[in-house]
């Protein structure tokens, strides 16, 4: 079931914020609205519940994410770009379209030795 003006289309593709449409609510959240990260990277945090954390991050080129362990499971949709990721010891060339799964206690980072920005969706397996 679409919107059903121009109004509401334009509302939906380009917009925020929280809208109603038909009895469904709809939460629309862009890079430029969402939360930052805690550290010092350009990351977006753009979904949070119990269960799953969605995170667009971007890493500038010789940018790098510090090795490091998570108490969950998590995915890694690569946008755009290429990097590297560094899990189990091992290095990994990433690249866009590329989707990488790194299991619960597993170090993981990554690093950014191309020329041009690389992003990617962190998807964080909570529970």
């Amino acid at each position: 079931m679409g919107p059903e003006s121009k109004g509401e289309r334009e509302q939906l593709a380009g917009g925020s914020g929280e809208i109603t449409a038909k009895m469904e609510k709809v939460k629309i959240t862009t890079r430029e609205n969402a939360p930052g990260v805690p550290f010092n990277l350009d990351g977006r945090i753009l979904y949070t519940s119990k269960e799953t954390e969605i995170v667009h991050l971007e890493l500038k080129p010789g940018e790098k994410v510090e090795s490091h362990a998570q108490p969950f499971d998590v995915l890694f949709y690569a946008i755009e770009g290429e990097a590297f990721l560094l899990a189990g010891g091992k290095e990994f060339r990433i690249i866009a379209g590329s989707l990488a799964e790194v299991k619960t206690g597993l170090q993981r980072g990554w690093h950014n030795d191309s020329g041009a920005a690389f992003r990617v969706l962190v998807i964080k397996k909570m529970t």
